[in-house]
């Protein structure tokens, strides 16, 4: 493993062939709340490190309609996006979710949760939207028109998924990051198996593949594998 940068980094978003994120640079406190200051940064394709524009953060994130989103949301870090088709999902860790279509309409608003918990980290494949549950132990797919889980992969007591964390489509694969463990497991999406376990020093809450190269997030920073 490489690191590539330090602690801080909030998310990874892919961008091309590159890779765009948030990184928290000082703390500040108001009326006695913590927060952050941040910057937007960019890994190249040279494999450099420079600063970003909030334009291509929320482009990044959100697609061509990213200012509607940065005025509507009122936290557009925390959250996880995806496309399902052209509409927009956008899920918080809390559960709380929002669909919007190309428009910009608002076509469903609601609670994702699975055990009474909010999701960690969501992919989109096809029509399906699969989101990963630590404290269930489980992977779970929704049926994105109805919005309620169709298949779980895993279960509280279960052994063989632990603390799934992060979660990315490669291919026929769900990729995932298990935090317990410190492994990334591969899952066939025709059988819905295990196909590959691979350890890795520390835990990961983030995995990106980008070409034929993989990144991963963690608590201690940003590391190529």
């Amino acid at each position: 493993m490489k690191k590539i940068y330090p602690s801080g980094a909030l998310q990874l978003l892919p961008m091309g062939k590159s890779f765009v994120f948030v990184a928290a640079q000082s703390e500040k406190t108001d009326n006695g709340e913590k927060s952050f200051v941040v910057s937007y940064k960019i890994f190249n394709e040279q494999k450099k490190i420079s600063l970003a524009s909030r334009h291509v953060y929320l482009l990044s994130k959100f697609g061509n309609n990213f200012e509607f989103y940065a005025e509507k949301l009122k936290d557009y870090v925390n959250c996880k996006t995806a496309f399902i088709g052209t509409n927009l999902i956008i899920v918080y860790p809390t559960g709380e979710s929002y669909i919007y279509d190309i428009e910009k309409n608002l076509k469903w608003q609601g609670s994702l949760l699975f055990g009474g918990v909010g999701p960690a980290d969501i992919a989109v494949c096809g029509e399906d939207l699969w989101c990963t549950f630590p404290e269930m132990n489980c992977i779970v797919k929704y049926n994105t028109f109805s919005m309620r889980p169709v298949l779980r992969i895993g279960n509280k007591e279960n052994r063989t998924i632990q603390s799934p964390h992060g979660l990315f489509r490669d291919n026929d694969m769900l990729v995932v990051t298990q935090t317990k463990t410190n492994e990334i497991i591969k899952i066939s999406l025709d059988t819905f198996t295990i196909t590959e376990r691979e350890k890795i020093e520390i835990p990961a809450k983030t995995y990106l593949k980008i070409g034929n190269e993989q990144y991963i997030l963690t608590g201690n920073g940003i590391y190529q594998i």
